[in-house]
Formats: structure tokens, C-alpha cells, sequence
């Protein structure tokens, strides 16, 4: 029983670190969108690729 409660709470930390992740993501996109800079739109290639990595060793 303990085991689960366990791999419940590794989960939900699992599953905040993408949404917060994702969050990030959304914020540079929306920045890129905005300014229509290289650097911004860089930016917001870095948080995906970010989010991507996390979310592949979550899901593999």
C-alpha cells in the first residue's frame, strides 16, 4: 500500500514539472508572437525542446 501512495506522489511532481514546463513554454511562444524576435522565437524552441524531453521520459 505504501508502494502506491508512493508512485501516486512521484506522478503528480512528475506531471507539475511538465505543466510548469508547458507553462514556460507558452509564455515564450506568446512573447515570439508579440515581438517577433529571433532571440524570442529561439526561446520559445528551447522551452519546447524542454518540455519535449520531460514529457518523453515520463511517457516514453
Amino acid at each position: 500500500m505504501g508502494e502506491i501512495v508512493f508512485l501516486d506522489v512521484v506522478q503528480r511532481k512528475k506531471s507539475e514539472n511538465l505543466q510548469t514546463l508547458w507553462d514556460a513554454y507558452v509564455e515564450a511562444r506568446a512573447r515570439c508572437e508579440k515581438s517577433l524576435s529571433m532571440e524570442d522565437g529561439m526561446a520559445a524552441g528551447r522551452a519546447w525542446a524542454a518540455w519535449l524531453d520531460a514529457f518523453r521520459a515520463v511517457y516514453p
